[in-house]
């Protein structure tokens, strides 16, 4: 899974960009209450791939896991899963 700082999250002009995780959901099931956001309109538009951000689904993870997972300042652009 891609990992990148992108500019794709509706969430006001100070929330749009942010880490986050490019998935194929067709590949990988996700929670329903987990937000998804569609590519920028310049990269190819697969149907199938959308963008989660990176916190979001390490907290999934976290809580899934129940061990400890590399905080986002540990991060930086790397998955640490």
């Amino acid at each position: 899974m891609l990992i990148q700082y992108v500019c794709v999250f509706d969430e006001g002009p100070a929330l749009s960009c942010d880490y986050g995780v490019k998935v194929n959901t067709r590949q990988v099931a996700l929670p329903k209450n987990l937000a998804t956001y569609s590519p920028e309109p310049r990269e190819h538009f697969d149907g199938d791939l959308k963008w989660i951000k990176r916190d979001a689904l390490v907290s999934i993870l976290r809580d899934l896991s129940g061990t400890k997972i590399g905080t986002s300042h540990e991060m930086r652009g790397v998955a640490h899963f």
